[in-house]
Parts: C-alpha cells; structure tokens; sequence
C-alpha cells in the first residue's frame, strides 16, 4: 500500500488555483508551454504514465502514443478545463495567457516588430537560422528590451501583482534570461510550425495544429496534489512521471515530500521529468535546449531518482 500526506502538509502556491494574489481560483494555463516530445522520448515504450493535467496537451499525446494515462491537477479548474479540452471544447485563456497579453501589449505600442502585422510573415515562415536573424534585428531591440526590464524584474508591477510565492520566485534579472533562452530557442528551433514560438510571440495558435484525435474518457483524471497522490499509489505503480514545473515557487519541504513520493511510485529506472523556469547552475539545463517552448531553464528527465 501507498502512503498517503496529510492534506495540512501540502505547501505549494498552486493548491491557490491563481497566480495573481487577488481573485478566485481559475484556469492557469489555457494553452500548454511544454513541448510533449520530451515526454516521448524519456517514456518511451507505452506503460502507464502519470502527468500534471494543466490545458491536457501533453495528456493527448500520451494517449495517442499509447501510454495508460492518469492526469492529477490540484486545481480543480485546470483539470475540468483538461477534460473539456479533450471532449473537444476550444482552448480559452488561462491566466498565463492574459499576463503575456499585457506584455505583448505594451511591446507592440513601441517595437514595431512585435506587431502581429510584422510577425506572420516570419511566424510562418522562418526556420531557425532566419528566426534568429528577426529576433536580434527587429524584437530584441533597445526599447524591447527597457519594455521587457519593466515587466518582468522582481520590482516591476506585473511581478509584485503575483501570490508572494510566485513573485519571491522570480530571479533577479529576469528579463535578460528571458531573453536568452528566446534568442537560443528561437535560433534552434524556428518559427515555422512551432506552436510554442506562435504562442509566446504572437498570442495566436500556429495555423491547423490540433490535438490529437483522443478521448476524455482514455485518461483517468485526479483531482489532488501529485506528491499526496505519487504517495497513495502502490509501489511502482508508474513506469513515469511528468511534473511539469510544480516546484517552482513551492517550498523545500514540499520538495523533499515529492521526491520521496516520486521515488515511491515510479519503477526503477523509469522517467521523472521536471521542468523549471528558475535558473539553473552551469551544467544542469538537462534538455531546456532540446524543448521548441523556448522558456524553460531546466528541463530533466530523471528528477529525483
């Protein structure tokens, strides 16, 4: 039998269900920023799989490359909007999505290059060497980069607007890491037919992706907190484990629970990915270069193992 967490134990900003410190819980994420062949590639064979529900991309692909698929979010309105996304409703804007909105916004009132008028043609149609080449010339301009310094420092009024968690979270000069991982992503990933460049740059969906054609009622859904839930499950349960990126702005005892959950529920030698927005040490990205979402700081495939 699993061991099972006491509920008052659990220390994590997303059991609030918002990212902002005003407001009642609500979707987060209304579109996903993780690129789902990192999760094929790590779990390989079909097994059964345990992933964070979030907008339920990544739950799809799982499914349509055969994996047994159990979905747990702690928000409960992330994971109803996970189920719907798989019953064929459209993708609404989460949270995440209405910041960078804001962003966007005050980016297109100064640099012409982030104008969706300027950007389809490149979105469209440019690989990594040309994506790279707008970027430096025509996005990461001078006043893109003053604008980019005011919304996302530690001190800036976006950040001070999140929960204390998230905001304490935030490294100091985020903006220029930020910057960093675009221009890397961007020169080794493209534009064209990159949902994730589409979706950060523009705010639109790259033209005809879909998910893939699932059903709902193909994954098992659970409503809790990964780690009380990696903790209730008989030993070895899964053969992976994806955590999306639950540890960032969560505390180190809220850590410490996880990885001894994780290493409770996952077989020997089966995958754990993590990922996070945080900056890592020199060494430790793991495959942040090889995810086309273009924003992550680390992305690793045996966390806590």
């Amino acid at each position: 039998m699993g061991r099972r967490l006491e509920p008052d134990v659990v220390s994590t900003p997303w059991q609030h269900g918002r990212l902002t410190r005003f407001g009642p819980p609500q979707v987060l994420f209304g579109r996903s920023h993780e690129d789902e062949r990192v999760e094929l590639a790590a779990f390989g064979a079909p097994g059964r799989v345990c992933v964070i529900a979030g907008p339920g991309e990544l739950a799809a692909a799982c499914v349509a490359a055969g994996h047994r698929v159990t979905a747990v979010d702690i928000n409960p309105h992330q994971l109803a909007y996970a189920r719907r996304r798989l019953a064929g409703a459209p993708p609404v804007r989460g949270s995440a999505e209405h910041l960078l909105t804001v962003g966007r916004t005050l980016l297109r009132a100064g640099v012409p290059g982030w104008r969706l008028s300027r950007l389809t043609r490149p979105l469209a149609e440019a690989g990594p060497a040309e994506a790279a080449a707008y970027w430096h010339a025509y996005l990461d301009t001078r006043m893109a980069r003053r604008t980019l310094a005011g919304l996302v420092r530690p001190s800036s009024f976006t950040i001070r607007l999140l929960t204390r968690e998230f905001a304490r979270f935030i490294p100091r000069r985020f903006d220029d890491i930020l910057r960093a991982r675009l221009a890397r992503g961007l020169a080794r990933h493209g534009m064209r037919d990159n949902r994730f460049a589409w979706r950060v740059l523009s705010g639109e969906e790259l033209p005809g992706w879909r998910l893939p054609a699932v059903e709902s009622e193909d994954v098992e859904w659970v409503a809790g907190d990964v780690a009380e839930h990696l903790a209730g499950v008989p030993e070895g349960h899964y053969d992976a484990v994806s955590l999306s990126n639950v540890l960032d702005g969560a505390s180190a005892d809220y850590a410490v629970r996880l990885r001894v959950a994780v290493r409770h529920a996952v077989r020997p030698g089966g995958a754990v990915v993590l990922r996070s927005l945080a900056e890592p040490a020199p060494g430790d990205e793991g495959l942040a270069a090889e995810d086309a979402a273009l924003v992550w700081g680390s992305v690793v495939t045996d966390w806590g193992r």
